[in-house]
């Protein structure tokens, strides 16, 4: 099986794998813990920053871990069935001769390391950032003040808080709020 094809499996909807993956954002604001789906388990607020304090900030921070945790899980999955082994022999990178037509840029074909490195900095570039869907479904605090909107899959989609209540908030009663809208 090349890649490719172990990367649309291991992405799948239907996947289901061994690994477990949490990870923070960049700051180390928000920690997102996902299950062997993906799906997401856990959302901790680590520390209260100005930035975490806005609706626009928690959001980035929550995404951010989220994609971190994805690429993790899925490269950690790639790596149990063997796709991007180290120890395997890499192929040279095959560069292809040019379309006849007008000059464009020379294709190049990737490594599979090189495949594999691509699709861990695209994921936490936000390259799977959600969409809203049909299949969306909204969980919401106890307090109403914060939702989360999550996909079929059980993956984070949106976030919807008030920013009052955001600014006002300490860590402890912000994190109960996180708790129950991924409990809910």
């Amino acid at each position: 099986m090349s890649i490719q094809e172990e990367v649309r499996r291991v992405i799948s909807p239907d996947y289901v794998g061994t690994i477990k993956a949490d990870a923070t954002d960049p700051a180390d604001q928000v920690r997102v813990s996902l299950g062997v789906r993906g799906e997401v388990t856990a959302v901790v607020a680590l520390q209260l920053t100005a930035a975490v304090k806005t609706e626009q900030g928690l959001r980035e921070a929550l995404f951010d871990a989220a994609n971190r945790a994805e690429a993790g899980r899925v490269m950690n999955e790639l790596a149990l069935v063997g796709a991007c082994d180290p120890e395997a022999p890499s192929a040279v990178p095959t560069t292809l001769a040019p379309l006849p037509g007008p000059i464009a840029q020379r294709l190049v074909v990737r490594t599979p390391d090189e495949q594999a490195d691509h699709l861990a900095r695209y994921i936490n570039n936000g390259g799977l950032d959600p969409i809203e869907a049909p299949g969306t479904r909204w969980a919401s605090s106890s307090n109403g003040y914060l939702s989360l909107a999550f996909n079929d899959r059980g993956q984070l989609a949106a976030l919807k808080a008030d920013q009052e209540w955001l600014y006002a908030v300490n860590l402890d009663r912000l994190n109960n709020a996180l708790k129950e809208a991924v409990e809910s």
